[in-house]
């Protein structure tokens, strides 16, 4: 059964810091890029995604510009996942909402969720429960049955909670950062939709 839903998104931007550093590392994998489009002509007629596959193929053979670029795209790709705006916009999601909604925050870095449960924090709230892999079984079990039971009203978590789990309902489920893994959309988007 899938529950009427609303879906919206949220632009945020970068502080000045996080954007300049944004624009280098989009300036260094252009021209490395494009360096490595005249090396290896064949990656011009790859999508996307495939270019990307066979470039950390020739990463894993030894080729030093194509690691340079792996590892630039990952540093650029982390410096989005945590945009210190996106935990800034999520508590302000959370502050405007009704205080009686049970509400799932979804993080890609367990620093993020902690930077966030430590702003909504700051910010008067409570029944807050902290779901993400360096807890032990123990205390992940005890977040979700505080959270399932209405002792928490807040549930962060990050990856850990993606697969597998039975995730407690929830009114509101805000992603805060995500992959472009469209799996993981769809199952962070059922864990709150789905019964």
């Amino acid at each position: 059964l899938v529950n009427p839903y609303f879906l919206f998104h949220i632009g945020v931007s970068f502080h000045a810091k996080e954007r300049a550093d944004y624009l280098e590392l989009t300036d260094k994998i252009s021209v490395l890029q494009r360096k490595i489009l005249n090396r290896f002509t064949i990656l011009r007629t790859l999508d996307e995604i495939e270019f990307f596959r066979a470039i950390e193929k020739k990463s894993e053979e030894g080729e030093e510009d194509c690691t340079l670029l792996v590892n630039l795209t990952y540093r650029r790709n982390s410096l989005v996942e945590n945009a210190s705006s996106r935990i800034e916009c999520a508590r302000d999601l959370v502050l405007s909402l009704d205080r009686r909604k049970r509400i799932i925050l979804f993080c890609e870095r367990i620093e993020q969720a902690i930077a966030l449960k430590k702003l909504l924090t700051d910010a008067s709230l409570t029944r807050i429960c902290l779901y993400h892999s360096e807890m032990s079984e123990q205390a992940r079990k005890i977040s979700l049955d505080n959270f399932s039971q209405g002792e928490g009203r807040i549930l962060l978590c990050c990856k850990a909670l993606d697969e597998g789990l039975n995730v407690p309902d929830a009114d509101v489920g805000i992603v805060v950062s995500s992959t472009k893994s469209e799996r993981q959309r769809i199952q962070r988007l059922g864990s709150v939709v789905g019964r």
